[in-house]
């Protein structure tokens, strides 16, 4: 009888190891693990859990409103007031005015028009009524009448606008972009009538913000 050679004592051995490993669970890859999801709407850098909303810069880039419930109702062209807190006083101070670019789920895309401070990240936000004053000075207004060729803005002598100032009329849905300037004339108290520069016919509704020379 002869003896297995080399050759069989190799298959043998193949067989006996495949037989043995046919029972073992297979090497699974170890799972990873998801990184934390963000509130739907709310930049990836910004706080996804505040009380109330606020104003956000993320590294990222743009203006954001953060904080708001689902059911908000801000739409495109609203008007938001920034405050900050002040020591001494009871209520937080306005501090800017930007207008609404772009709602989503839980948070706002916003251009801010006119800042008196230079830190705004974290100033507490809300939304401007249509028939309700801005309350940062001079600086911005609306445009509430249009008259042939005669504007009325929504600033005056009580917010310290003086004749002759020069107003950028703003468009409703972009902020960025200017259709046109006027110039006041008649002051009254709490509003102005100004007369047009250049550019379109203004609009009942548009943001007009103070600055620009003359000619």
């Amino acid at each position: 009888m002869r003896k297995p050679g080399r050759r069989g004592a190799w298959i043998a051995m193949v067989v006996a190891l495949a037989c043995g490993c046919a029972g073992q669970a297979p090497v699974r890859a170890p799972a990873t693990i998801p990184a934390p999801a963000t509130k739907p709407g709310t930049p990836s850098l910004c706080p996804a859990a505040v009380s109330k909303p606020v104003f956000c810069l993320p590294a990222e880039g743009g203006q954001f409103v953060v904080g708001l419930s689902q059911d908000h109702g801000w739409e495109r062209g609203d008007w938001v007031l920034l405050s900050q807190p002040h020591p001494g006083l009871t209520a937080a101070r306005p501090v800017a005015v930007a207008v609404l670019v772009e709602a989503l789920a839980e948070a706002a895309r916003v251009k801010v028009l006119y800042q008196t401070d230079a830190r705004l990240d974290g100033a507490y936000a809300r939304k401007i009524g249509n028939d309700e004053r801005p309350q940062l000075q001079k600086y911005v207004g609306r445009v509430l009448r249009v008259d042939g060729g005669r504007v009325q803005l929504g600033v005056g002598k009580a917010d310290g606008a003086v004749e002759g100032d020069v107003y950028t009329v703003r468009s409703a849905r972009d902020a960025n972009e200017i259709v046109g300037r006027v110039q006041l004339k008649e002051l009254g108290e709490l509003h102005a009538w100004a007369v047009a520069l250049d550019g379109e016919p203004a609009r009942e509704g548009q943001p007009a913000r103070a600055g620009g020379p003359v000619g």
